[in-house]
């Protein structure tokens, strides 16, 4: 079984982009491709950590949720 290696960060570079496209032209308008061209990474890394576009929703709630949670307990 070949184990796959990622960048520390990728994700995190992932929803900030997508956060940023998903800001500017909203769920259904935006695409994999623009994501992953702001972040800077092929489109095939994308699918290495979300399944697909509308798993980002999920991913970003929790990535708000811890920000918003460690900003109160600080």
């Amino acid at each position: 079984m070949t184990e796959i290696r990622t960048k520390p960060g990728r994700r995190a570079d992932l929803l900030a982009a997508a956060r940023a496209v998903l800001a500017e032209k909203g769920l259904e308008a935006a695409t994999v491709s623009e994501i992953v061209a702001r972040a800077g990474v092929a489109q095939g890394t994308f699918y290495l950590y979300f399944p697909s576009k509308m798993a980002l929703i999920p991913a970003l709630q929790e990535a708000s949720s811890s920000v918003i949670l460690a900003i109160e307990y600080d």
